[in-house]
């Protein structure tokens, strides 16, 4: 379950894979108590590493978006400098636009992951609780 979990690719799958070894755990422990810990544990460790993976992989796409952003920013400015024709200042600054457009959903994804992660993690102490 820790490979799985560390190669999940949205929180979608993350909860998904932790419900079905949450229901391994609650099997195992009618036979075992002592087990309990210990899957408890894997449980844990390996939700951590897959959300951290997750968003670690969004925080270098938004940084990555940022300086293309500045990058393209930086051309615009160029294009008004140059006194370059209306039809290619046009295209770049729409080019930006839907740039940016992506920048915010993809920050949007990263917080999502994290309010997700946060209610999954209140639901499941609630669970075991």
């Amino acid at each position: 379950f820790a490979k799985k979990f560390a190669s999940a690719t949205t929180i979608e799958q993350v909860i998904h894979d932790h419900e079905i070894f949450l229901q391994e755990i609650k099997m195992k422990t009618l036979r075992d108590e002592s087990a309990k810990s210990q899957l408890l544990s894997t449980l844990m460790s390996s939700l951590n590493l897959s959300i951290l993976n997750l968003l670690s992989f969004g925080s270098q796409f938004l940084g990555a978006a940022e300086e293309e952003l500045v990058r393209r920013w930086e051309r615009e400015q160029q294009i008004l400098k140059d006194g370059t024709c209306y039809k290619e200042e046009a295209q770049h600054k729409l080019l930006v636009r839907q740039f940016s457009s992506r920048v915010l959903h993809a920050s949007k994804e990263v917080g999502l992951i994290s309010c997700s992660y946060q209610e999954h993690m209140r639901k499941l102490l609630v669970q075991l609780s």
